[in-house]
């Protein structure tokens, strides 16, 4: 644009002072005017990219300042953050040590049950040992044979020993 003001402008020197030589005052005026009116359409065209220009540096710095407002609002949340992240520490080590509490409290139960475990087999060792002495003396005792007489003769010799033992 600028190299066309300048074309414009030599060129109407050019003319202009060729008037001027030869006197003509009307043709002068008629240049002047029209160098006026090329220099108002280009201030026209100036002022236009001017305002544009503005008007994309105003949005610029619109943007910026949202920028900037939305930072400060973090920066505002910033400590909100830092205590719930101390919380969430603070949680997270509570729950951590309840883990260690219930893995000793299990470590316990375990200990417990392989006690009494072993204390169930050993009652179920001896109770079997007792049953098969049991059906021994089943087995013994249907083998044996006792009779009505052997019954009495053991029940008087029982009495005598009572009686013995009242007499002394």
């Amino acid at each position: 644009m600028e190299q066309n003001t300048d074309k414009a402008f030599f060129k109407y020197l050019s003319v202009s002072y060729t008037a001027f030589i030869e006197g003509d005052a009307e043709l002068s005026e008629q240049l002047d005017n029209g160098l006026a009116d090329r220099f108002e359409q280009d201030d026209q065209i100036i002022e236009q990219i001017i305002e544009q220009e503005i008007e994309r540096i105003t949005d610029l710095n619109a943007a910026v300042v949202e920028k900037m407002n939305i930072l400060a609002q973090k920066v505002e949340d910033l400590p909100g953050y830092t205590e719930k992240r101390d919380e969430y520490t603070k949680d997270l080590e509570q729950f951590l040590d309840l883990i260690r509490q219930m893995d000793k409290h299990i470590a316990a139960l375990n200990q417990i049950l392989k006690e009494r475990t072993e204390e169930f087999n050993t009652t179920n060792e001896k109770i079997k040992v007792r049953n098969e002495k049991i059906a021994e003396l089943k087995s013994n005792l249907s083998k044996q044979t006792l009779s009505v007489a052997d019954i009495r003769k053991i029940k008087s010799e029982q009495q005598k020993g009572v009686e013995e033992a009242i007499e002394r």
